[in-house]
């Protein structure tokens, strides 16, 4: 009986060792990365005397407050809800470049500087 006792003890220790000896493992989360909102300007159309400006957000899901200047004068500001919008731009100079930048207003992030030329009248 004395036998039976000490086996049991035995064998009781030993899986109560083994099954603590292990740490429960957590999920490695990935690190969450915030990454600030930022536009992007292309041309989505250009003609002697109209141009029209593709603006696209970047990072964002709210409606983001951006200014939309051509040549220093600030030709759109408001917000900007969808995920990009077309700007339509009339009364330019044939055969003129123009400057167009967006600002986001909330950190001031200029958008890099785009470059428009009209096309000439023939």
């Amino acid at each position: 009986m004395k036998k039976y006792i000490l086996s049991f003890v035995f064998v009781s220790f030993v899986l109560f060792n083994l099954g603590c000896k292990k740490s429960p493992t957590e999920i490695d989360k990935p690190p969450i990365i915030i990454t600030p909102p930022s536009l992007e300007l292309s041309v989505d159309g250009v003609s002697c005397t109209e141009a029209w400006i593709k603006v696209k957000k970047l990072n964002d899901t709210t409606f983001l407050p951006i200014s939309v200047k051509i040549n220093e004068k600030e030709f759109f500001h408001g917000f900007l809800a969808a995920t990009d919008t077309v700007l339509f731009v009339d009364s330019l100079a044939p055969s003129t470049t123009y400057t167009v930048k967006g600002i986001i207003l909330d950190t001031l992030q200029t958008a890099k500087e785009l470059k428009v030329t009209t096309l000439p009248t023939t």
